[in-house]
C-alpha cells in the first residue's frame, strides 16, 4: 500500500517500510535539498553529454541518498535516450542491503554505498561486477580516490568513486573564536546543551572508538573497547548534546538558528545554510576523523545492466560531475570537473593534495567484520550497541 503526492517537482510515493520513490520530472535546487523540501527546483542543466544510444523508453531504478541522482540526471543524458529514472531515497544504507536480501535483485539497478560497505556487499552478492572497458571516464578520477582500497575487490571493480569527503568537527566561528583541537571539546562545559552529532551510525561509532581507543584500525575492536566508546557516547547524549540531529540537512538548520555551536558534521553542511547564516568552519581533531568515499554501484540481476554501464560512465564525465557537486556542496572525484565547479565549491576541498588529507584524517576505515572471529566485535553488534545508545 502507497500514499501518493504530487509536485512540480515530483511524483512521490510513501511506501509502508518508510521508503520515498520520487519519479523525477526536474531537479530540486540545492537550498530545497538542504531543508528537506520537495518544493519548486531549478531547470535542469542542459549539459548534452555524450552520443546518443539507440533506446527508447527505458526505465532506470535508483536507490541511494537524496542528491546523489545528480550525477546521472544532470545533463541531458535521460531525455536523449528515452530513459526514467525512478528514484527510491534512503534514510541509511542498511535499507538498500535489507531490500537486496529480501528478494529486491533483479529489481534494482543503482546503489550508492560508502566504500567500506563494498567488500561486504560484494561478498553477499549484492553487488554486480563492472565491466572497467566500458566505463573509460573512470580514468579521469583522481588516482588517490579511483585505486582506494575496497572498491576493488579479489581483482574485481564493484564501485566508481562518485563523491569523497569527512566528518569533521564543525564549529561556528563567530562564537567559538579558538579552533577546537580534540572531540572531547564537545564535552566542555561552556558548550553544555549547544552541541550535537547526526544519526549517522557509522560514522559516529567510529568517531567515538577513535576518542576511547585511538585511531588504528578502529574496526577491530573488543567488546569492551566498544562498551567504553558507547558509554562515552550516551554520557555525551544524556550530558551534554541538545539533540542528535535525524541528519545532516537537521543539523545545518540547528548550526545556522544557532541552537549548536559545536558537532560532528561534513564539509557539505557549511554550504546548506540560508543568508546571515553564522561562519562555519571545521577541524580535523588529534583523534581523527572519518574519512570516505561514497560510490555508484550496480546491483546483481540488474535487469539495464548495459545502460548502467553507460550511466556510470555518464556520471563520472566532467560535466556531469560539476553539475553534481556545484548541487550538493560535495567534492568531486574527477580532476577535470574542479575548473567547472562554481567559485564557492571549489575552495572547499583541498584538491591540490588529496593524499596529505587522507592520511591527516586517519586513512579510510574499513567495514566491522560480518562474521565473528571470536575476538572482534561484528558488524551486527555494532548496529545492536547502536539501537540501545538511541534508546539510552
Amino acid at each position: 500500500m502507497t500514499k501518493t503526492y504530487n509536485s512540480l517537482t515530483e511524483k512521490i510515493e510513501v511506501f509502508d517500510n518508510g521508503l520515498i520513490r520520487a519519479r523525477s520530472m526536474m531537479p530540486m535546487n540545492r537550498r530545497n535539498f538542504v531543508k528537506g523540501g520537495l518544493a519548486t527546483g531549478a531547470a535542469a542543466a542542459t549539459l548534452g553529454l555524450g552520443p546518443k544510444i539507440a533506446r527508447a523508453g527505458e526505465s532506470v531504478k535508483y536507490m541511494g541518498w537524496l542528491g546523489y541522482e545528480e550525477g546521472l540526471r544532470g545533463g541531458s543524458f535521460l531525455t536523449d535516450n528515452d530513459v526514467e529514472l525512478e528514484i527510491t531515497y534512503i534514510d541509511n544504507l542498511e535499507q538498500i542491503s535489507a531490500t537486496a536480501a529480501t528478494g529486491g535483485l533483479g529489481h534494482m539497478d543503482f546503489s550508492t554505498p560508502v566504500m567500506f560497505y563494498v567488500p561486504g556487499w560484494a561478498a553477499r552478492g549484492f553487488l554486480a561486477p563492472l565491466d572497467e572497458s566500458r566505463i573509460p571516464n573512470l580514468a579521469g578520477c583522481f588516482p588517490e580516490i579511483r585505486d582506494a582500497a575496497g572498491l576493488v575487490v579479489d581483482g574485481t571493480r564493484y564501485a566508481v568513486p562518485f563523491a569523497w569527503g569527512s566528518l569533521p568537527l564543525m564549529y561556528n566561528a563567530d562564537v567559538i573564536k579558538e579552533a577546537p583541537t580534540s572531540w572531547m571539546d564537545m564535552f566542555k562545559d561552556e558548550f553544555k546543551g549547544k552541541v550535537t552529532v547526526t544519526e549517522d551510525i557509522l560514522g559516529v561509532v567510529f568517531t567515538f572508538i577513535m576518542i576511547t581507543n585511538g585511531k588504528t584500525t578502529p574496526w577491530l575492536i573488543t567488546r569492551e573497547q566498544l562498551k567504553e566508546a558507547m558509554d562515552l557516547l550516551i554520557t555525551f547524549k544524556k550530558e551534554h548534546a541538545l539533540t542528535i540531529a535525524s541528519g545532516y540537512g537537521e543539523l545545518a538548520a540547528l548550526f545556522e538558528s544557532g541552537d549548536v555551536l559545536m558537532g560532528q558534521g561534513w564539509e557539505a553542511v557549511s554550504m546548506w545554510m540560508g543568508e546571515g547564516a553564522p561562519t562555519m568552519k571545521w577541524v580535523h581533531p588529534k583523534e581523527g576523523v572519518l574519512a570516505f568515499i561514497d560510490n555508484y554501484s550496480i546491483m546483481t540481476d540488474s535487469p539495464n545492466i548495459d545502460l548502467c554501464h553507460d550511466l556510470l560512465n555518464h556520471a563520472l564525465s566532467p560535466e556531469a560531475q560539476a553539475h553534481a557537486h556545484n548541487f550538493n556542496a560535495t567534492a568531486t572525484t574527477v580532476e577535470a570537473a574542479v575548473p567547472l565547479l562554481d567559485d564557492w565549491a571549489r575552495p572547499m576541498y583541498p584538491y591540490d593534495n588529496l593524499g596529505t588529507f587522507f592520511e591527516n584524517a586517519g586513512g579510510f576505515m574499513e567495514q566491522f567484520p560480518i562474521d565473528s572471529d571470536g575476538t572482534h566485535v561484528t558488524y551486527d553488534e555494532v548496529i545492536e550497541s547502536w539501537e540501545n545508545f538511541l534508546r539510552a
